[in-house]
C-alpha cells in the first residue's frame, strides 16, 4: 500500500485487529486491501487465486464469500452475461471490528465504473450495524444492485420475488437466482 498499489492478501494469517488497522489504511489512501483469507477475485476479466474463468462483462461483484463469488460467477458466465471485476474482501471483513471497510469502499468503486451496469454483493450474515450500513450504501447504488447474505432470512420488505435475495432494482439482464 506504501507504493499506491491496492493489496490481494491470500493468507489468512493475520489478527482481527491489524486487518482493521490494514484496510483503514488503505482506506484512507484510496487503496483496496482484499483479504486477509480472501481466495478469489477476478480484476479486469482475469481471475485471482481460486477465481474461475469467466466471461467478461458489465457485472461487478464484491463478496465477503470467495465460494460466492466463485458460484455466482459461474452461474452468470453460464447464462450468457460476464463479470468486470469481482473483489474478494476476506470472510472476516463484514465483522464488527472490521466494519465492512473494504466491502463498503469496493461497492463505491463499483458504482463509479463506467463498465459495471449491474453491482452483484455477496456476505456471510454480517453484523448488525455493519450490515445497516451496507444496505444503505446498497440502496443509495446509482446501478441495479443484487445483494444476497447467505443464510439470513430478510425482512419481508427486503426479499425479491425469487428467495431471500436484496433487490435495489431489477437487472435487465439475462439472470435469475
Amino acid at each position: 500500500m506504501d507504493a499506491g498499489k491496492h493489496v490481494f492478501c491470500f493468507s489468512d494469517n493475520v489478527t482481527i485487529e491489524d486487518e482493521a488497522r490494514l484496510k483503514n489504511l488503505a482506506h484512507e489512501k484510496g487503496l483496496l486491501l482484499m483479504g486477509p483469507d480472501c481466495g478469489t477475485g477476478i480484476a479486469n476479466g482475469i481471475p485471482l487465486a481460486f477465481a474461475n474463468r469467466i466471461r467478461k462483462g458489465g457485472i461487478g461483484m464484491v463478496g465477503a464469500s470467495g465460494t460466492g463469488i466463485q458460484e455466482v460467477s459461474t452461474i452468470i458466465h453460464k447464462l450468457g452475461a460476464g463479470v468486470t471485476n469481482a473483489i474478494g474482501t476476506g470472510g472476516r471483513d463484514l465483522k464488527a471490528a472490521v466494519q465492512g471497510t473494504t466491502f463498503k469502499d469496493a461497492v463505491a468503486l463499483l458504482d463509479q465504473d463506467p463498465n459495471v451496469k449491474v453491482i452483484v454483493a455477496i456476505s456471510k450474515p454480517p453484523a448488525k450495524e455493519v450490515r445497516d450500513d451496507v444496505v444503505a450504501l446498497l440502496r443509495a447504488a446509482s446501478k441495479p444492485v443484487v445483494a444476497i447474505f447467505l443464510g439470513e432470512k430478510p425482512a419481508a420488505h427486503e426479499e425479491g420475488s425469487t428467495g431471500h435475495t436484496l433487490w435495489k432494482k431489477l437487472p435487465e439482464l439475462p439472470l435469475t437466482c
